[in-house]
């Protein structure tokens, strides 16, 4: 009996032991494991060639033809857009520098196992009202879908990120944000990749995005509707930037459209609380606008916004056609300051000998110069699609707009400026319709349609007078294409004849918007 006691005493001595003693066997558990992930991230890169660049969003390295994201954990679950812009190219004519061939994927990451995975958030559905019980139905039929698996090769030393190897989001070409458009222009491209031909070329990272530079070869058949083939697998280079940017956390108040007012949208499904059927609702694109100093904003004072938008002109265009895109891009200004803002649309050169900069990242927007044999100039912009905020924009420039400009001039006026009737435009005419062309294509990246109605509210003799025509222009809306007074005559003495000034629609949408 005494036996059975002492040896339950001991057993009891232990286990307190034990007990007293767990915290730092813990610990040493901890440790091994640290040195495990300590060890595991040191052996990835052990002995290799690597190239980092290191930054406060995500770190990325070049190895072995591969791109590695170190990716914070902090950021897991925040939404991201990701990006493909062409940045150079070895067939100008059929694909464009600065475009960006698709509409940015929306993703987030989330560890799920011993995985991260890129989730594309299920933002079909406007959600404004939705009270708990429906807000539960719309999650088991509007699911987020799974875009790309990645396996964690290996923890930090300080276990606060994971890295992943992310070369088929962002070292080669894919179908989640391809590069190279279905269309351009009247063609029909078809691109098939040749991944024994891609080259991982240059890494950058910024506060809050990062991008790689992909050299990318193609196989590219360009036809006319399919029917007719221009040529047939083309070998075709093309260098592609990836970018991955963060989207803010606090988002921005959506706008729900208003069918009267002609601005891009993006399209919701809206289930209301108490109603018994749903409804298509339009988010308007729109930038987010905030005042500097909102009490003398409030006070009717003009103010400068907390973000300006920036547009920067490419260093390659001729140096004659700054000015022009300058005083295109700054007519806005106007519209803005009748609702409050100062200088809300700024101008600048592209940067030089800045290592921040790059026009082909999510970041900037830029107004980019394209010799090609295209007569045009374009204005995409990129959203976020839970709000219709514009996070990005690009016009891009044909030099061949010169010719464009020079047809339209000549066919629409020259019965009435014979100053027109040359080969070339002289140059202040040519300076007066760059800068109405860019000023119509940052109306679009500012979220503005076209107003093709807006110059039947002006009579043929409102057209035919100078005092009519001097005061208010030619059309009420530069997003019209009345782009020259075809209407006025020779003896219509002091007409005005160019679509170069906002009307009062693009004060009133501006304000709207």
């Amino acid at each position: 009996m005494y036996k059975i006691v002492k040896n339950i005493a001991v057993g009891i001595l232990v286990s307190l032991s034990l007990l007293a003693f767990s915290p730092l066997l813990a610990q040493g558990a901890d440790n091994k494991s640290s040195k495990g992930k300590n060890s595991k991230y040191t052996n990835l890169f052990k002995g290799k060639r690597v190239e980092t660049a290191k930054g406060k969003f995500i770190t990325l390295h070049k190895m072995d033809s591969k791109v590695y994201f170190e990716l914070p954990l902090k950021y897991l679950g925040r939404e991201m857009l990701l990006g493909a812009t062409i940045s150079a190219v070895s067939v100008p004519d059929y694909l464009t520098v600065g475009m960006k061939g698709h509409d940015p994927v929306h993703l987030r990451f989330e560890k799920v196992d011993s995985a991260i995975v890129a989730k594309v958030p299920n933002v079909a559905v406007f959600r404004n009202n939705a009270d708990k019980q429906l807000s539960e139905a719309l999650d088991l039929n509007y699911r987020d879908a799974s875009l790309a698996s990645f396996r964690i090769e290996a923890y930090t030393p300080d276990s606060s990120a994971v890295v992943i190897d992310a070369t088929s989001l962002v070292g080669r070409p894919n179908n989640m944000v391809p590069a190279i458009p279905k269309t351009s222009g009247s063609f029909t491209l078809t691109a098939t990749p040749q991944s024994n031909f891609t080259v991982i070329k240059s890494l950058k990272v910024f506060d809050n995005n990062v991008s790689v530079k992909v050299e990318c070869n193609y196989l590219l058949t360009v036809s006319i509707m399919r029917i007719y083939n221009l040529m047939t697998d083309m070998p075709s280079a093309v260098d592609v930037t990836y970018s991955l940017m963060l989207l803010p956390e606090e988002k921005m108040v959506p706008r729900i459209a208003d069918a009267r007012v002609g601005v891009f949208t993006t399209t919701k499904q809206d289930y209301a609380t108490g109603v018994d059927k749903s409804r298509l609702l339009h988010l308007a694109h729109r930038w987010r606008m905030e005042p500097a100093n909102e009490k003398a904003f409030a006070a009717g004072e003009l103010v400068e916004p907390k973000k300006p938008i920036v547009f920067y002109i490419d260093n390659t265009f001729p140096e004659g056609w700054k000015q022009p895109i300058r005083e295109g891009v700054l007519k806005w200004n106007a519209a803005f300051e009748k609702i409050g803002f100062r200088n809300a649309l700024q101008v600048r050169d592209f940067p030089v000998g800045d290592p921040t900069f790059d026009p082909d990242n999510l970041t900037y927007s830029c107004i980019r110069y394209v010799p090609n044999t295209q007569e045009n100039a374009v204005g995409p912009a990129w959203i976020d699609p839970t709000t219709g905020e514009i996070i990005n924009a690009s016009v891009i420039v044909f030099n061949n707009v010169e010719q464009l400009l020079h047809k339209w001039r000549f066919v629409q006026t020259a019965n009435i400026d014979p100053t027109i009737r040359t080969d070339k435009l002289p140059t202040h005419l040519f300076n007066e319709g760059l800068s109405y062309v860019i000023a119509h294509e940052v109306g679009h990246t500012l979220g503005l349609k076209h107003n093709f109605a807006a110059s039947s509210a002006y009579s043929t003799e409102h057209l035919r007078s100078a005092e009519f025509t001097r005061k208010n222009g030619i059309t009420p809306s530069i997003m019209d294409y009345a782009r020259y007074n075809y209407v006025a005559q020779p003896q219509d003495k002091g007409v005005y004849l160019s679509n170069d000034k906002l009307g009062a629609y693009d004060l009133y949408a501006i304000d709207w918007n």
